[in-house]
């Protein structure tokens, strides 16, 4: 077959090919490759076997009427008509498309016989990668083995079941120029399992495969205000894709942090929407390090007590903020609060962190500053006054018992603890601090009648 003679032996006989076919607007090599495979004249050992090129795969089946006038005389100029290749006559079979993979060629093999890909699809805004790889995996043409196996590149990880209608025009044609919509793969048939996440999760890529069968991301969501990484995360755990073991384990990447549970409607519009464009909005979370600032306390016990209540030297261990009380809401973050007082304010009613987080280490000023906020303690209108010192941010009352009468009755020695003013007795007002307190004397003159 090494000339383009060999190919156009067409049978006519069947009436496959006849004059209204070829006087047609039929000037491409389509027309010409309508070879019927029915009467043996390239048999299965062609396709089989050397498929290097597009001539091979052209082998279009055309006895099932797959490939009729209204299909070509569309607009259908790219290579989308041309591997419309129908794979139940098993002129192509599985061992072709379950071997090696490396090209675009091989994944092109979309099965046309269930009507997946009819004028509609290719007729729309569908020019990028997407309508291509509209693999359906129902035939068995593509299994699991190939997904499963090796999933470096973004091509293996576009095998989306359209047979759900997950993607239809309406989704392509709307505003998803990002990655987000090609990622948008169905796991609900099998094909990419709970092992794959579970397993090496290092890259954007895997933790992208979003569940849309819950209807989590539709249009409204990717349209609004959503430019940060944060929306784009909101993966659906509510399918056991992502289970605990994930967030609770090696949690080093921010990628694996961002596993935020929207099922609960914790992350809406209306907070991406605010002024949150500072890491402020971001840090609902806590961990060793800043990565793990986004892993946000989701009430379905992704992030349990014992990571909050583990090691707590830096920041981020503080800032493990509870947003299912509805604690952090838009009110504080668009407050004047540009200080790490404010943030620090965090009450977790959850038993997040305890009074023995609190009583046990308190050396450095971050511990003092667990300001109990529920208790309307510390608002608006003490930071806005004139609290400009260190004194006022100290004294601070927690209602809660987590800093008793023995942490400043004991070991005294730094100024920070002399400075556990009580607030709520009313004993440190504006009043004391605008009056004549010029000395360190004064200051730490502090009743506590506690």
């Amino acid at each position: 077959m090494e000339s383009l003679i060999a190919l156009l032996g067409i049978v006519v006989s069947q009436g496959v090919i006849n004059k209204v076919i070829f006087n047609g607007q039929m000037e491409t090599l389509v027309a010409l490759l309508g070879i019927v495979v029915s009467q043996e004249i390239i048999n299965k050992d062609i396709f089989n076997g050397q498929m290097d090129s597009i001539i091979a795969l052209l082998g279009i089946v055309v006895s099932q009427g797959v490939i009729n006038k209204d299909i070509f005389n569309g607009q259908m100029d790219s290579l989308n008509a041309l591997l419309g290749i129908v794979v139940s006559q098993g002129v192509i079979n599985k061992n072709n498309f379950n071997g090696p993979m490396e090209s675009l060629t091989a994944l092109l093999g979309i099965v046309v016989s269930q009507g997946i890909i009819n004028k509609d699809i290719f007729n729309g805004q569908m020019e990028s990668l997407i309508a291509l790889l509209s693999i359906v995996v129902c035939q068995g043409v593509i299994n699991k083995n190939i997904f499963n196996w090796q999933m470096e590149t973004l091509v293996a990880l576009l095998g989306i079941v359209v047979s759900q209608g997950v993607i239809n025009k309406d989704i392509f044609n709307g505003q998803m120029e990002s990655l987000i919509a090609l990622l948008g793969i169905v796991v609900s048939q099998g094909v990419i399992n709970k092992n794959i996440f579970n397993w090496q999760m290092e890259t954007l890529v895997a933790l992208l495969v979003i569940v849309v069968s819950q209807g989590v991301l539709n249009k409204d969501i990717f349209n609004g205000q959503m430019e940060t990484l944060v929306a784009l995360l909101g993966i659906v755990v509510s399918q056991g894709i992502i289970n605990k073991d994930i967030f609770n384990g090696q949690m080093e990447t921010l990628v694996a942090l961002l596993g935020i549970v929207v099922s609960q409607g914790i992350i809406n519009k209306d907070i991406f929407n605010g002024q949150m464009e500072s890491i402020i909005a971001l840090l609902g979370i806590v961990m060793d390090s800043l990565n793990a600032l986004l892993g946000i306390v989701v009430s379905q016990g992704v992030i349990n007590k014992n990571i909050f209540n583990g090691p707590m030297e830096s920041l981020t261990a503080l800032l493990g903020i509870v947003v299912s009380q509805g604690i952090i809401n838009k009110d504080i973050f668009n407050g004047q609060m540009e200080s790490l007082i404010a943030l620090l304010g965090i009450v977790v009613s959850q038993g997040v962190i305890n009074k023995n987080i609190f009583n046990w280490q308190m050396e450095t000023l971050v511990a003092l500053l667990g300001i109990v906020v529920s208790q309307g303690v510390i608002n608006k209108d003490i930071f806005n006054g004139q609290m400009e010192t260190l004194v006022a941010l100290l004294g601070i009352v927690v209602s809660q018992g987590i800093i008793n009468k023995d942490i400043f009755n004991g070991q005294m020695e730094s100024i920070i603890a002399l400075l556990g003013i009580v607030v709520s007795q009313g004993v440190i007002n504006k009043n004391i601090f605008n009056g004549q307190m010029k000395s360190l004397t004064a200051l730490l003159g502090i009743v506590v009648s506690q």
